[in-house]
Order: C-alpha cells, then sequence, then structure tokens
C-alpha cells in the first residue's frame, strides 16, 4: 500500500498563486532538502540563490544579498545605507519605542505591574467563580 504524499504550501509574495512543494521523508520541501539532494541545492551544498560560487539569482557583484547590498541599493537597504528593519531613524519594523531593537528590549518583554495585578485579580474571580458553581 502507497504512503500518502505530504504537501507544504508556500505563498508567493509578488503572485496570488501558491506553489506546493512536496515533502521529503526528512520533512523538508524535497526542492530545498540537503540530504536528498534537491534541485534547489548546488554542488557546493547551498541554496543555489544564495551560493556565491555558483552566482546565485539573489547574490549580486559585491557577494552579498543583492536585497540587503548598500552598495546597489537593494530594497532591504535605507537612505541611511543600513538595513530597513533595524534603522532607528526610519523606525524600522523591528524598532520599538524605546528606540531599541524590539527583540532584545528589556522594557519591552517586562510585562506591566499593572497588567500583573489585572491577571493575578483574573485568576482570583475565575477561581471564585469555579469554586461558586460547584
Amino acid at each position: 500500500m502507497k504512503e500518502p504524499s505530504i504537501y507544504t504550501i508556500e505563498k508567493s509574495n509578488k503572485t496570488s498563486k501558491s506553489r506546493i512543494h512536496k515533502c521529503c521523508e526528512h520533512r523538508n520541501a524535497k526542492y530545498l532538502c540537503q540530504e536528498c539532494g534537491g534541485k534547489g541545492i548546488c554542488e557546493h551544498g547551498k541554496y543555489k540563490c544564495y551560493c556565491v560560487e555558483c552566482k546565485g539569482s539573489s547574490m549580486c557583484i559585491h557577494k552579498r544579498i543583492e536585497y540587503y547590498c548598500r552598495d546597489c541599493k537593494g530594497n532591504g537597504t535605507c537612505e541611511h545605507s543600513s538595513n530597513k528593519r533595524f534603522c532607528v531613524t526610519c523606525k524600522g519594523s523591528a524598532i520599538c519605542k524605546h528606540n531599541r531593537n524590539k527583540y532584545k528590549c528589556k522594557e519591552c518583554k517586562e510585562p506591566n505591574i499593572q497588567e500583573k495585578i489585572t491577571n493575578t485579580e483574573l485568576l482570583l474571580y475565575a477561581n471564585i467563580l469555579t469554586s461558586l458553581k460547584k
């Protein structure tokens, strides 16, 4: 009996169409699986589009990913020649209200004292309700 094939759906940002890739036994997209030797992997064991030696489609003449290349003025860089997401002056998406990296900001990660009180009050209220129902 044949085992049912497993598919992954990958949505493309440029078009509304979806690409369907078969999954291999390693639970990866078969096209990009290094262990299976997928067609998206070059002879150097890297993704073809990002391989410098193979002159991948996503690489620029400066041997960087074209999207983030400052010299090529890629779409991932801002007018200050930094990564758009992490630019403080442009208020990139990875910058919090304290002008720090959103993922490393201690103030943003630490819950507010008022929120802590409300959460504990809610828990107490829920416990009281469950005890009354019994």
